[in-house]
This record gives structure tokens, C-alpha cells and sequence, in this order.
């Protein structure tokens, strides 16, 4: 419909009815307008003036539901075929008045005020009229309305690229990870105490290709070396080892499931780089990947992503579970808590610590005699994912001492059974098999949901560099060279003999003595010594042979 000036005859096709019902229906779908067409502006106004008398003297509210907001609106409506609603043309009378009321003022002014200073004065011309400059106003305003929606639009734009983007790097993170092997095994090495004085025996390669992946020990006469996925020194920090770790807990982040196990002897800094202090340079693991996490939802949040964390801690005690999080002395019903910062999800570490079980040892005042595992759970809500982190801390697997008393004995069978029980589970896993039982002890059913398809596991093993600790050392290399990704291998070093290199790969040992059936995994060196005397007579044998054979070629 053309717009029709005032005073014309409106040129409607339709009766007033029909043109009403339009109007109605253009007013139910009018959007919010944060500026007026000047030409629909004057209109009103004029409207406006003509029925001053019959518009209600309130706010703007007031012309909601009252008979003459219907009557100016279907003119407006003839005028200009624009529709608008009850409280928009409210809002537009009270402006105007507003406005009115500051033109009366600024003549006032103008005129009652004395005018003894020049700049008082105000000639026609100098001051633009204050209805042009409320237009222009309103015009600007129209414009940064229109500049935020082209920015919000951009903005909606780039989240959905994000989006993409980090859908496309989780998808070749997990493609990595899955190259690396689903099972790894992490060493690190424990420096020297101050009150241990006595030189270490373990020493790190150079030759390439094993720099930083293996670690040898000399011990009686012979020398072990143990090459694993990544070894650390003893310069090695808390920040190092995270940094080798973090790529398993983006792999959480992004819904999958990780297992990270320390485990060593007892006093082998186990613990230390599990927890190690709240702040600062010595924060262990589980700080650092509480900080890492929320940082990450934070950043998260800023696109729209919504996290939810909640962690449990429990510890394995004598193949019993015991929640540490639950204030009952002894409760084995797991509670979750939800958790919305770092700081919070380590006060609750603090209090869980303090209920872990531990005795006096020969090796260790403190030592912890249960498996402590710290679970939390990352729910995205938009995307209905769950990553799921496990950190545990096994307890110390060296043998039992025949002079401990017997509930000491008892919780160190429990602990090498447990021990036992979780390296047949992870060997299993990483030959690929498909029936596996994890019903062997009872750290393997809580971690059965950690352990199955698309899992991550990391076994970090802990050792002392002191010689008195060597036959624990290659316990605890025994135990890692179950999974395949581990290697072992033993030298006899005594003077004027040949070395010989023997592998073992033909059981499980566990460091508490217990075996699988097979045998030990590694020979013993009155075996390897009974070998090298059996292969040097050998070819001796055959050197004498072949002398005889030149020298009487006929016989």
C-alpha cells in the first residue's frame, strides 16, 4: 500500500473492517523498531496533536489496552503501512513530551535569564533545533544497533568454526594417542637423598635411539638395562613429567577415558609426584591436572560449552573399599561430589589424604599400605560426553618383611596379590584379548569401566637410585616388563668374559615373590653363567672340528 500524505483521501481496496483486521495482524508480528522513519515520526506527531485531548496523560503503559492507541494506530497504519503496537507508540508520545518539555525550558530560560554576557546570547541559527538533533540521535543509535547485530553475527560465526575446529583437533588427538599405544610405561628415577650417602649404580645411555627411553642398573655382576616409552632422570621436575602426561588428560577432556597408575616401592617418590605439595613448582599430578582442567572449561565456557566436574577419592585396603570422601568411619557406598573450582577439589583431597591408611615399615615411617585411587568425572552437557580421569597411587609393592608383625605380612600379600592381579589384567589388554576377568581382586572390578574399550593407561613407575634398593628396582622392572612396550635385558660384567645378553619375556613376576605360571621373567646370572659355559664349549668344539678337517681333508 502507498503511503498517503495528510489531508488525502486514503485509497483502500478492502472495507474498514478488512483494513482493521490487517492492522491487527501487522501489529502482532511487529518487531521492536529502536528507530522511527522520519516520515512515520511526523505522522504520529500530527496524529498525535489533533487528539492531544483524548490520549491519556500516564507513561507509556497506559496506552496499553486503551481505546485511542487502536485509533492512532490504524491512521498511522493507513499512512504509512507500518504497524505499530500499543507500548511502542507510548514509548514515542512520552519522548516527544519529554522533548517538548526541554524545548519550553531552553525558551524560558532564553528569556528570563540576563543576558549581560555575550556568549548568553543566543542568535536564530546558532543552535540547531532540538527535534533534528533528537533525529539524529536516534539515527545514530539505529546505526550501532544495526553494527552490534552484524558483530553479534560475525561472533556466532567464529563459535561454530571453534566448534568445528576443536571437533576436528580432538578427533586427531585421540588418532595420536592411539599411535603411541593404549598402554605406556613412564620411569622416573628418585635422586639421592641428603641423608644417603652412598654413590647410585643406575646410569642413563647416550647411544641414539635410546636416550631418554632406557636405564641401567648394575647390580652383584651384572649389569640390567630397562628401555620403556619415556624414562626421567633425577633432574627431572613436577612440571617435566605433567608436561609428558597432559596430552592424557586433554584425551579426558575430550571424553575418553585415562587410568594413570604409580607405582614402585615404598619411599620411591611415588606420592610426591602424585600429589606433592598445593602450589608451586613441587605441585604433583593431581593438582596440576585439577588446574589444567578448569582452565580448560573456562576457556570452554566462553564459546557456550557447559562442563560438569565431580570427583570421588577411595582407597583399596586388604581388598576392601573404603570411601575417604564419606564422614562414617567405614562406608564402602562411593559418594561423588560436584566441584566448580580447583581450589575447592583440593580441600577435599586434603581431608581424603588424612584418612589413608599407613604404618611404620623398615623402608618407610609413613607407609601407605592401600591403593588410593582419585576419580573425577568431566560431563559435557551439550555434547553428552564423559571423560573420566583415574589417578592412582598403588601402594608400595616391596616384599614383606619376616620381621613384621602378622597384619603387616597380611597387607602386603593383599597388596602384590592386588598388584599381581592388575598386571595379568593390563598384559591381557595389551595382547588384545577379548575375554578378560577382572575379578581377580577388587582394584581391577572399580577399574573395569576405566579399562575397557577406548581406554588410555599410563604406568608411571617410581625408583630409587641406591644401590641397597637394586633387588626392588628390578622388581619393579620385572613387573613393567610384562606389557610390551617394555623390554629388559641383563649382562654379565665380570672380568675377561664374554658378555651375554639374555632377554626374558617368559612370565609375570610380581615384586612380592608371587609368579604366574610360566616362571620368573628374567634368568637368574648362575644361569646366564651356566649358558655362556655351555655356548663356549660349543664353539670350541666346532673350532677344533674344522682345524681337523683342513688338515686331513680326505679322512
Amino acid at each position: 500500500m502507498a503511503n498517503l500524505q495528510r489531508g488525502e483521501e486514503p485509497k483502500v481496496v478492502a472495507h474498514r473492517e478488512d483494513i482493521k483486521a490487517q492492522f491487527k495482524a501487522a501489529q502482532q508480528v511487529a518487531k521492536p523498531r529502536a528507530h522511527w522513519p522520519p516520515e512515520a515520526a511526523k505522522a504520529f506527531s500530527e496524529i498525535c496533536i489533533e487528539k492531544r485531548d483524548l490520549i491519556p496523560s500516564g507513561k507509556a503503559n497506559s496506552w496499553v489496552g486503551h481505546p485511542i492507541s487502536d485509533e492512532v494506530g490504524l491512521e498511522l497504519f493507513l499512512l504509512t503501512n507500518i504497524a505499530y503496537t500499543s507500548k511502542q507508540m507510548g514509548n514515542k508520545w512520552c519522548n516527544m513530551r519529554e522533548l517538548q518539555h526541554k524545548k519550553d525550558l531552553i525558551q524560558t530560560r532564553m528569556f528570563d535569564e540576563p543576558h549581560s554576557a555575550a556568549g548568553h546570547l543566543r542568535l536564530p541559527g546558532q543552535e540547531e533545533n532540538e527535534s533534528v538533533k533528537y533525529l539524529k540521535l536516534e539515527e545514530e543509535n539505529a546505526r550501532l544497533n544495526k553494527q552490534l547485530q552484524e558483530t553479534l553475527t560475525k561472533v556466532n560465526h567464529l563459535q561454530d568454526l571453534l566448534q568445528k575446529a576443536d571437533a576436528i583437533r580432538s578427533t586427531m588427538h585421540n588418532q595420536i594417542m592411539e599411535l603411541k599405544k593404549s598402554i605406556r610405561v613412564f620411569c622416573r628415577v628418585r635422586p639421592l637423598l641428603q641423608t644417603e650417602h652412598k654413590q647410585a649404580r643406575i646410569t642413563f645411555p647416550e647411544t641414539w635411539g635410546y636416550i631418554g627411553r632406557c636405564v641401567c642398573l648394575a647390580h652383584s655382576e651384572s649389569e640390567y638395562s630397562f628401555t620403556c616409552d619415556r624414562v626421567f632422570d633425577h633432574t627431572a621436575s613436577q612440571e617435566t613429567i605433567f608436561n609428558e602426561i597432559s596430552e592424557l588428560v586433554q584425551s579426558a577432556l575430550d571424553g575418553h577415558k585415562v587410568c594413570i597408575f604409580a607405582y614402585g616401592q615404598t619411599g620411591s617418590g611415588k606420592t610426591y609426584t602424585m600429589i606433592g605439595e598445593r602450589e608451586g613448582d613441587d605441585m604433583g599430578i593431581i593438582p596440576r591436572t585439577l588446574a589444567k582442567i578448569f582452565e580448560t572449561i573456562e576457556i570452554r565456557q566462553s564459546y557456550g560449552s557447559n562442563h560438569t566436574v565431580m570427583i570421588s577419592m577411595f582407597e583399596v585396603y586388604n581388598d576392601k573399599v573404603q570411601d575417604l570422601l564419606s564422614p562414617l568411619a567405614h562406608n564402602d557406598d562411593l559418594q561423588y561430589v560436584v566441584v566448580k573450582t580447583a581450589t575447592e577439589a583440593l580441600g577435599y583431597l586434603e581431608k581424603s589424604l588424612k584418612k589413608r591408611s599407613v604404618a611404620r615399615t623398615k623402608l618407610n615411617d609413613r607407609s601407605s599400605r592401600s591403593h588410593f585411587i582419585f576419580k573425577l568425572s568431566i560431563c559435557s552437557t551439550d555434547k553428552m560426553l564423559e571423560g573420566v580421569v583415574n589417578i592412582i597411587d598403588l601402594a608400595g609393592s616391596e616384599r614383606p618383611d619376616s620381621d613384621a608383625s602378622r597384619d603387616l605380612q597380611e597387607e602386603a600379600k593383599a597388596i602384590n596379590l592386588s598388584l599381581l592381579d592388575l598386571g595379568i589384567v593390563l598384559s591381557k589388554m595389551e595382547n588384545g584379548e577379548n575375554n578378560i576377568s577382572f575379578r581377580g581382586s577388587t582394584l581391577s572390578q572399580i577399574l573395569e569401566r576405566s579399562l575397557g574399550k577406548d581406554f588410555k593407561t599410563l604406568m608411571l613407575l617410581n625408583v630409587a637410585s641406591e644401590e641397597k634398593f637394586a633387588s626392588e628396582t628390578l622388581a619393579t622392572f620385572d613387573f613393567a616388563s610384562r606389557i610390551k612396550s617394555c623390554k629388559k635385558t641383563m649382562r654379565i660384567i665380570k672380568a675377561n668374559e664374554q658378555k651375554i645378553v639374555l632377554r626374558g619375556k617368559e612370565g609375570f613376576k610380581s615384586p612380592g615373590g608371587w609368579h604366574e605360571k610360566g616362571g620368573p621373567c628374567i634368568k637368574s646370572p648362575s644361569i646366564a653363567r651356566n649358558t655362556r659355559k655351555k655356548v663356549m664349549s660349543t664353539a670350541n668344539r666346532q673350532g677344533d672340528y674344522n682345524r681337523k678337517r683342513k688338515m686331513y681333508p680326505n679322512d
